[in-house]
């Protein structure tokens, strides 16, 4: 009975130094994310090698200009602007009459009126040439689109149907010619002599 009151005495100090060692690590680790909250903190205080003083603006454009003179000056920005207006519209009339003819419509064409004539013809046929170049593009697509990969097939269809066209207008021509024939052939073939009036003596 001793023996088994010292053990059990043994594991109770055991026991007791396990939570002691828990209890200060805990405690430890506690003091490691403890934040100090009683010394301040500035945060809006800039240190003195960082502050410089603000560079000094120049001063504002006619800031002690006067009424009258302010007036002047707006007389002065709208005579510039008028004097440009003027000169655009000068240089625009001058164009203008260079581009006319001074001649008029009784000129006769020369030469080079020809060949301007002829270059323009050439422009509308060349413009006119590239839609129909590109129009027939366009419809080679979309057959070879509807095909689906097998335009050859097609043309046989197609060719298939035309030959069934013909030979439906074949027949009717043929029915027509053997109407034709019978009716003639029930008919008889009146001689020359009636054919041919005799020629009075």
């Amino acid at each position: 009975m001793a023996t088994g009151s010292k053990k059990s005495a043994g594991g109770d100090k055991a026991g007791a130094a396990a939570a002691a060692a828990a209890t200060a690590a805990a405690a430890a680790a506690e003091d490691e994310h403890e934040v100090d909250m009683t010394s301040p903190v500035y945060l809006d205080v800039i240190p003195s090698h960082i502050q410089q003083p603000l560079p000094e603006l120049p001063p504002l454009q006619h800031n002690d200009e006067t009424d009258d003179a302010r007036k002047a000056r707006f007389q002065r920005d709208d005579d510039a602007l008028a004097n440009a207006h003027a000169i655009r519209e000068g240089r625009a009339a001058f164009q203008a009459t260079i581009a006319a003819d001074p001649h008029g419509d009784q000129r006769r064409k020369s030469h080079w009126d020809y060949v301007l004539i002829e270059m323009q013809w050439m422009a509308s046929d060349f413009a006119a040439e590239r839609d129909w170049k590109l129009e027939t593009a366009r419809q080679c697509a979309a057959l070879s689109a509807a095909c689906g990969g097998l335009p050859r097939v097609r043309e046989d269809s197609v060719l298939t149907d035309r030959k069934r066209a013909c030979a439906s207008v074949a027949r009717e021509i043929a029915a027509f010619w053997a109407r034709a024939w019978n009716r003639a052939r029930q008919k008889s073939i009146p001689c020359a002599a009636v054919l041919v009036p005799r020629v009075a003596e």
